[in-house]
């Protein structure tokens, strides 16, 4: 018996479909066994991520709006460590329940409804967890861009952010201002 004949007759009885073997009807059927029968002789399957994490997930995510998938994967993954209640969650698990759970949208996550109401909030009670949005962009620098823009009327949306962002960041007042919040 080769490697290359077992895995030509895997490709012919069966199909790895979401984390398991669904092997095919006329194989089963071939071997005297149901699927009933097939699915008795599966271990259970354990969820990997567990279900008293749904709900910190949801805050986690409503409070970090600035973590984009890697890093709320990542930060959720070692807030949840670190109390040593969940050693064995995986980077894995957690990216998948993140991509059930929310969409990133807007810089911010939206969190499904149906996980809203599984975890027990209403949408008024997430936004009331998210903070207050901050604008990137100083309001003492709003007068001076105005004045950049009249003073600069050929300069187009690129020209325009890239002029002013190395204005301001020539006289030293705002070395953090990013090209994101000109724009």
């Amino acid at each position: 018996l080769t490697k290359a004949a077992v895995q030509r007759k895997i490709a012919d009885a069966a199909e790895y479909k979401g984390r398991r073997w669904e092997i095919k009807v006329e194989v089963l059927t071939s071997v005297g066994m149901t699927a009933e029968e097939a699915d008795a002789i599966r271990p259970e399957e354990e969820s990997e991520f567990p279900d008293d994490l749904v709900k910190p997930l949801v805050e986690f995510l409503l409070l970090n709006p600035k973590l984009q998938s890697k890093g709320a994967r990542e930060g959720f993954l070692e807030t949840s460590q670190a109390n040593g209640s969940h050693p064995d969650l995986t980077k894995a698990a957690v990216q998948r329940k993140i991509a059930d759970a929310a969409e990133y949208k807007g810089r911010r996550w939206e969190i499904k409804v149906e996980v809203l109401t599984s975890v027990g909030m209403t949408a008024e009670e997430a936004d009331a967890i998210r903070p207050e949005e901050e604008s990137e962009f100083p309001d003492d620098l709003v007068k001076p861009l105005v004045e950049f823009l009249l003073l600069n009327p050929k300069l187009q949306s690129k020209g325009a952010r890239e002029g002013f962002l190395e204005t301001s960041q020539a006289n030293g007042s705002h070395p953090d201002l990013t090209k994101a919040a000109v724009q």
